[in-house]
C-alpha cells in the first residue's frame, strides 16, 4: 500500500491537527523573539560579563521553550498518525482472508 498523507485522506481530528500547527508556530514565534532580546541585551549599559551571560541564558532559554513547543505540536501529529494506522489495520483485519493453499508434495 502506498504513502498516504493522514492530512489528505481523513478530515477527523481538525482541532488537533490545529492546535499542532499552532504549537509549531508559536515555537517559531518564540525562537524569533528569543533571539531577538538576546541581541538587545546586548546593548544594555551591564557590565560585558553581564551583558554576555543575559545573552547566553535568554538564547538557550528561549530555544529550550520553542523546541519544547516544537515537541508538543510534533507529539500531536505522532499521535493522530498512530491512530491513522491503528485504524487502518483494522480495516483491513476485518477483510476476509483468503485460505492458505494446500502444497503437493
Amino acid at each position: 500500500m502506498a504513502y498516504k498523507n493522514v492530512e489528505e485522506t481523513e478530515p477527523r481530528f481538525a482541532g488537533l491537527k490545529f492546535t499542532s500547527l499552532a504549537l509549531k508556530i508559536l515555537a517559531i514565534i518564540v525562537a524569533a523573539v528569543a533571539l531577538i532580546t538576546a541581541l538587545a541585551s546586548i546593548f544594555t549599559t551591564l557590565p560585558p560579563i553581564t551583558r554576555f551571560a543575559t545573552f547566553v541564558a535568554i538564547l538557550v532559554g528561549g530555544a529550550v521553550q520553542a523546541l519544547l513547543l516544537w515537541a508538543g505540536g510534533e507529539l500531536i501529529t505522532l499521535l493522530i498518525y498512530v491512530e491513522h494506522n491503528t485504524f487502518e489495520t483494522k480495516e483491513a483485519l476485518k477483510k476476509p482472508q483468503m485460505p492458505p493453499t494446500k502444497k503437493s508434495a
